[in-house]
């Protein structure tokens, strides 16, 4: 016999974490910077075939730089975040690193974004700009883009479990990539939809800036919350945010440590 759930699935249910700031503001910028990866990889492949005259292989050679940026920025990221954590103490150490490498991320868009400009300007007059340009920034591009990731994602794991007080790890994953993909795809087609009128590098200089800017919220958050553990206090606005603030984060911290 088939037993009845106590309650209907909701899969809508972690939107509600979207009432906590912090992480919607991360999942801000987080959208961003994934629409900026979206509409430059579109670009890429249409930059190599139709400037550079590549077949689909070659093209495909090409993206091996970008792929090795996000290799080696997986490790580096990673790496990073847990270190700021295990030596801080908080889940705000964790995203420090992240506060520098979201605006780094925003930098080299933009820049990815002019590269494709000035070669589709010298393509217009006849010129070639080399092929080792666009190569070399598809590879910042691609370690700039996921070193951020790793701490951005473990600390809205680890931040929502601590203000909600349950371990809620496959829900944050899920409102994550969610609200994220969707989010990224819109802000990618309407890029798409802009360049005719604006330019490759406009497009990108709009996306670039608004992900710098977007990190700004995220900081006043993580120092504010890492003053407010350093001095012991809760956040009246959230009572569940700290439970045995002090026996927690000890805990964890020790538990963090054997671990790793």
């Amino acid at each position: 016999m088939i037993k009845k759930p106590d309650e209907c699935p909701r899969p809508w249910a972690p939107l509600a974490f979207l009432k906590y700031w912090r992480i919607t503001f991360l999942i801000l910028a987080l959208s961003i910077g994934f629409g900026g990866f979206f509409a430059l990889n579109i670009n890429f492949s249409i930059i190599l075939s139709e400037i550079y005259q590549f077949s689909p292989a070659m093209i495909g050679v090409c993206y091996l730089p970008f792929g090795a940026g996000l290799m080696i920025g997986t490790v580096i990221g990673g790496r990073t975040a847990d270190r700021m954590r295990r030596k801080g103490g908080t889940a705000e150490h964790r995203l420090v690193p992240s506060l520098l490498f979201l605006p780094l991320n925003g930098a080299i868009v933009l820049l990815q974004g002019w590269v494709f400009q000035i070669a589709a300007e010298k393509f217009q007059k006849g010129e070639e700009l080399h092929l080792s340009i666009v190569l070399i920034v598809s590879f910042f591009l691609g370690l700039t883009f996921i070193l951020p990731r790793p701490g951005t994602n473990t600390y809205a794991i680890e931040k929502l479990k601590k203000l909600t007080g349950a371990d809620v790890a496959s829900s944050a994953t899920g409102l994550i990539f969610g609200v994220m993909l969707p989010s990224a795809a819109l802000i990618a087609q309407l890029s798409i939809l802009g360049q005719p009128i604006l330019g490759y590098g406009v497009v990108m200089t709009i996306i670039g800036g608004t992900l710098i800017i977007s990190t700004i919220p995220i900081g006043i958050y993580v120092v504010k919350d890492i003053k407010q553990h350093k001095n012991g206090s809760v956040n009246p606005s959230h009572p569940k945010q700290y439970v045995n603030y002090q026996n927690n984060n000890s805990t964890t911290n020790t538990t963090y440590d054997a671990i790793n």
